[in-house]
């Protein structure tokens, strides 16, 4: 059985597929996150712990400042959820340059 995350959803592009759903649309193949499926976790994982490129993914929400990870650290696993943090600290430092 394959389990998904209602925090991201797949477009159906071949490369950069996994969104954030705080992103509605693909501007590459224009479908919309209501009308797609919600990402498989272990893909979600993978690519956080970097074997499917999250710079890549995430490409178009930072592009479109809709980022926002808001998930529950406790439902993460530690490691993951620095890198994230991280990450969105980054990103607030660069917004405010």
């Amino acid at each position: 059985m394959k389990f998904t995350t209602e925090y991201f959803w797949d477009c159906e592009c071949d490369n950069h597929y996994i969104h954030p759903k705080t992103e509605e649309k693909c501007n590459e193949c224009g479908f919309y996150h209501h009308e797609m499926p919600d990402s498989r976790t272990e893909e979600v994982i993978m690519m956080l712990k970097g074997e499917i490129n999250w710079a890549e993914a995430l490409s178009y929400a930072e592009k479109h400042h809709t980022l926002d990870i808001t998930e529950d650290p406790a439902d993460k696993d530690d490691r993951l959820y620095k890198e994230e943090q991280d990450h969105i600290a980054m990103e607030k430092a660069k917004e405010n340059k």
